[in-house]
């Protein structure tokens, strides 16, 4: 499904039975906290609502925690809080829709960097953007947000980055592009949501940054750590990237396929790593290799020296 959107529509199977009559309930339930969704709320947490989740296959199951947490914003914070606490498989939804919102946001921040290194205009992805953006300031998802507990934390943490990085990059477009109006609009409802402190403004830019200062130098931490314990293979897989005299971006995928396989793991966030710090984990590796691994470094772009007698480009 798509992040904050409704669930495909039920099969028959799902549709019936106690399940189906309180997810027709949920949906039936006004846009506003009120009477209806305080009455519900007892019967949602009975011992008969208990065994028909217990009895009901996976398909069904989850088809009605789908629909229980997109409800959620019908209920005030404290039945919502009272409900996710009540429901594991709740708990895991929310845990859910917002892994696979943060890995949309990053697949467009990817899809954003193809097409600068390319030398594209952004304007093709800004309609994928301005849905995203929708879903993330819908009431159901800005519900479920709230809603990560401490266990998540890593998730809430990851998400908030990407989030702060695709909005970093939407400010840096020209107001004159066609479609940034509304854009730039939704850009600002979420830094006021997510980032805005009372009594100290919105601090999205100095949290980010303290951020990506944190992975670069954990980053170099790793570089270290990893070439004091044998650089060969680092040097040879380096080489291979790397061609003689070929300069290439540090933003080039393979270039960041190869440090995250040298250096990181799964856990450490794509997007953070800056050209200084790759720059730097370059030149520290050109210390364990001889000559024909020394790294040439320049605005962006680095390069293994020329092979004698040949001209670099």
């Amino acid at each position: 499904d798509a992040p904050g959107a409704p669930g495909a529509a039920p099969s028959a199977e799902e549709d019936a039975g106690p399940l189906g009559d309180l997810r027709r309930m949920l949906a039936a339930l006004p846009q506003r906290p009120g009477p209806a969704a305080e009455e519900l709320l007892p019967r949602l947490k009975d011992a008969e609502t208990a065994r028909c989740v217990q009895s009901a296959d996976a398909r069904g199951r989850q088809a009605f925690f789908v629909e229980l947490r997109l409800s959620l914003f019908r209920w005030p914070e404290p039945a919502q809080k009272e409900l996710v606490e009540h429901f594991a498989d709740l708990r895991a939804d929310v845990k859910r829709l917002v892994e696979s919102m943060t890995q949309e946001i990053s697949r467009w921040l990817d899809e954003q960097r193809h097409s600068q290194r390319r030398g594209e205009t952004v304007a093709p992805l800004l309609p994928k953007l301005k849905n995203l953006f929708q879903a993330v300031l819908s009431a159901a998802f800005l519900a479920t947000f709230k809603h990560l507990g401490i266990a998540e934390k890593r998730g809430k943490e990851l998400f908030l980055l990407k989030l702060a990085l695709c909005l970093r990059a939407v400010s840096d477009l020209a107001p004159s592009e066609a479609g940034t109006g509304q854009l730039l609009g939704q850009a600002q409802q979420l830094r006021t949501h997510f980032f805005h402190v009372p009594g100290y403004g919105e601090l999205m830019e100095d949290w980010l940054q303290s951020r990506i200062k944190q992975f670069n130098e954990e980053f170099a931490t790793r570089v270290g750590a990893v070439l004091a314990g044998g650089p060969q293979p680092v040097l040879a897989r380096l080489r291979r990237t790397f061609r003689p005299g070929r300069w290439l971006s540090m933003s080039d995928p393979q270039v960041e396929e190869d440090l995250f396989a040298l250096f990181l793991d799964d856990a450490f966030p794509r997007h953070v790593l800056t050209n200084d710090a790759i720059g730097r984990a370059l030149q520290r590796v050109s210390s364990y290799g001889s000559a024909t691994c020394d790294f040439q470094v320049y605005d962006g772009v680095a390069r293994l020296p020329p092979a004698p007698g040949s001209v670099g480009r």
